[in-house]
């Protein structure tokens, strides 16, 4: 056998035209030919770069989180690492990504990119990078993983991107898996670069979903939170994608559509993409995704990104239900109180509301329908208070829950939960039938959480502590009231329903107060019908929610009906249909229609006194209205004389603090007002404004109303000094 060889100084790499065709020597020969490629003697280039998506041309700066990217890993020597964490689709790989490209600007620089959402994704990666890297072609398991770890930190310049590490796990960080779920992982962090083998550049960035990166994979102050874009940065991208400016007869339009996609850049994205695709206007699509059944259908379209993998996620859902999963596999109960969290308000949730909710999920893993509504949650203890410290820790860190600055008024830790987050979890419900605990499950779990929490506010108005736990919870009991037909809760919430409008009818707050009664009635009337108690409670709240927005007619036409159906079920004499006429007489009153309305006031006087007698408080009620219509008419003297029978009567009944007996005097101080008895007027106001300060409170409507009015009667005798003092 011949042998020949041919160094590799005698020419250069054999291209296609420098090939000998044929067999020019003879015998069994062996070439040998040092210049051409052989996989045990390849020499990788000295730079390598493994970008797997192409460069974002329409990239939206986002320069605070870019600065302070850069100001963690500047590219200078050393050993660097940071992390990007937040919800999926918040944009973290489109900022790893532009900073990668940044730094490919340097030609010595390698960039090495790793999906690390797997173990078999990161390891697939390293193994296209050793192939690559010339590392030998027998390697596998954990001597590639060492083997590609070991050569990327002996070179000089290098960064590392690890995209989407959601799953800690897999890098150590150990987490409550649930039971079962202790089988030991692979720690893939073994083999992630952490020095440099001499002097150089080594960086390292991640992407998470899951906050708690920082403190554990890197240094706490070494992780960037990734939240939701500006309005302004929102904007521009929508115009990117969808390749049209925004028009002045869009404004308004555009920033209700970028409100209702919480700023999300993968949820703005994904609707640019489809209008542009489809020619629909902003107004259009803004009208789809409005309508709550449409959202996720339009929301979860599939659009073609050439910067997400074929296999990845690529919907706002979809890239949600990764997390939620693996919460879910995590912890079941954090998984529940997500998904209750999802019936109640999604601003100012306070923690006991969340306490709420860690405590029915761990009493309620048999079916809800086997627990009693009248099951108590049981006393407060430290275990409650740590299961639901580790339930929003770890919401948290995933971005589902968010911490909210203390307000001055208080400082009581409160969260708030994206409107989108909240909508995806509903929908998540209604799509899979197959879940034993589905959308009837979490609601009723929501609503019986804030019935409990909402406190009876009409008990004692003066109480403001209870005044600040009605104010508290009263979005999220509204909220957790509107999925009543859900869970065929009807009856119960309306009650809930009541108990809110009642707080809201005391502070006067009547527009407010409309909905809930609206709301309470529409649900009693359902289930009751019109002739039940509870529903003409409804629709006697309803009528003096009406008089007090101002709807008269409306007020009375609702108050006739309720009259009717109150004679005919309670009876002529009975203190509610009383209470009706009383009602209808104030509806017409406010109409102008005075001698009607005396008529009226006079037959409910009339009555009660010859049911209850005199010293009733409902009598006392009949004679105050009927001395605010001998007032309307001018008629002082009857007036004053009957505010006097009502006001001692009150303070017999009642006693003389009671704020019924202080309004009586208010309007006696009224009435002797307009008979130009002003220091007498006054007198009896200054006593009023006194115990309203001591009983009710200064910030009271009642209080303020008799300081605005002691103020204008002062004012207007010229004693300014003391009007300007209060």
């Amino acid at each position: 056998m011949s042998t020949f060889t041919a160094p590799s100084s005698s020419f250069g790499p054999i291209k296609a035209h420098n090939a000998l065709a044929g067999n020019h020597f003879f015998g069994q020969t062996t070439i040998t030919v040092s210049g051409l490629r052989d996989d045990s003697q390849y020499r990788p280039p000295a730079v390598f770069r493994s970008i797997p998506f192409p460069r974002n041309e329409d990239l939206v700066p986002r320069s605070a989180e870019t600065n302070k990217l850069d100001q963690l890993l500047p590219g200078t020597s050393g050993y660097r690492t940071a992390a990007l964490s937040g919800l999926g689709g918040s944009g973290k790989t489109q900022i790893a990504l532009d900073y990668a490209y940044r730094r490919q600007s340097d030609p010595d620089c390698s960039i090495f990119w790793v999906h690390a959402d797997s173990e078999t994704s990161f390891t697939k990666d390293y193994q296209s990078i050793a192939g690559k890297l010339g590392l030998p072609n027998n390697l596998s398991g954990e001597d590639l993983l060492r083997a590609v770890c070991d050569k990327i930190e002996a070179n000089p310049n290098w960064v590392l991107v690890l995209d989407n590490a959601d799953d800690l796990t897999w890098f150590g960080v150990a987490q409550n898996l649930g039971p079962g779920s202790s089988k030991p992982r692979l720690n893939l962090n073994t083999f992630v670069p952490k020095c440099l083998i001499g002097s150089g550049t080594g960086t390292v960035l991640w992407t998470s979903r899951d906050r708690h990166i920082a403190g554990s994979l890197v240094g706490a102050r070494r992780a960037i939170h990734i939240a939701r874009m500006t309005s302004k940065e929102a904007e521009v991208l929508l115009n990117a994608v969808r390749n049209k400016e925004t028009s002045k007869n869009e404004n308004e339009a555009v920033g209700e559509l970028l409100a209702e996609l919480d700023y999300l850049p993968l949820a703005i994205s994904r609707a640019a993409s489809y209008m542009r695709r489809t020619s629909t206007s902003i107004e259009d699509y803004l009208s789809d995704i409005r309508r709550r059944k449409r959202r996720w259908k339009v929301l979860g379209k599939l659009e073609h990104d050439r910067f997400h993998r074929e296999q990845a996620s690529s919907t706002v859902l979809e890239t949600w239900d990764i997390s939620v999963e693996y919460l879910r596999k995590e912890n079941e109960l954090t998984y529940d109180v997500l998904h209750s969290l999802a019936f109640v308000d999604n601003q100012n949730i306070p923690f006991d509301l969340i306490r709420g909710a860690v405590r029915l999920g761990k009493k309620t893993m048999a079916p809800l329908g086997k627990i009693s509504d009248t099951d108590k949650d049981g006393e407060d203890n430290d275990y409650d208070y740590d299961d639901t410290v580790q339930v929003i820790t770890r919401l948290c860190e995933f971005s589902f829950l968010g911490i909210r600055s203390p307000s001055q008024n208080s400082q009581a830790k409160t969260y708030d939960m994206d409107k989108l987050v909240q909508e995806a979890a509903r929908y998540r419900l209604q799509k899979d039938k197959s879940e034993t605990k589905g959308e009837a499950y979490f609601a009723k779990a929501a609503f019986r959480i804030t019935s409990r929490l909402f406190p009876l506010s009409d008990k004692d108005d003066r109480d403001w502590e209870v005044r600040g736990r009605c104010e508290q919870y009263l979005a999220h009991a509204q909220q957790a009231g509107a999925w009543a037909e859900l869970h065929n809760g009807e009856v119960k919430v309306a009650k809930l329903l009541e108990r809110v409008a009642i707080y809201l009818c005391v502070r006067r707050r009547w527009r407010e107060c409309g909905a809930v009664c609206e709301k309470a009635l529409h649900l009693r009337q359902g289930a009751l019908g019109d002739q039940h108690l509870d529903t003409l409670d409804s629709m006697y709240l309803l009528v003096w929610t009406y008089i007090y927005q101002g709807r008269y007619e409306k007020a009375e036409n609702l108050c006739r009906r309720t009259l009717r159906l109150r004679e005919r079920v309670l009876g002529p004499r009975y203190p509610d249909t009383l209470h009706t006429i009383d009602a209808l007489a104030a509806a017409i009153l406010s109409q102008g229609r005075n001698d009607e309305a005396e008529n009226l006031f006079q037959q409910a006087l009339k009555l009660r006194q010859e049911v209850p007698g005199e010293n009733h408080h409902g009598t006392s009620f009949s004679m105050g209205n009927l001395a605010l219509v001998f007032q309307s008419q001018g008629k002082n003297d009857k007036a004053e004389k009957l505010y006097r029978q009502v006001i001692e009567l009150r303070k017999e009944v009642l006693g003389r603090k009671h704020p019924d007996t202080l309004s009586s005097m208010h309007d006696l101080s009224c009435c002797l007002y307009e008979q130009e008895r002003y220091s007498e007027a006054i007198d009896i106001q200054e006593q009023v404004l006194e115990l309203e300060k001591e009983v009710l409170g200064r910030k009271h409507p009642d209080t303020l109303d008799s300081m605005h009015d002691l103020s204008s009667y002062l004012f207007e005798q010229g004693r300014y000094k003391k009007a300007y003092n209060i």
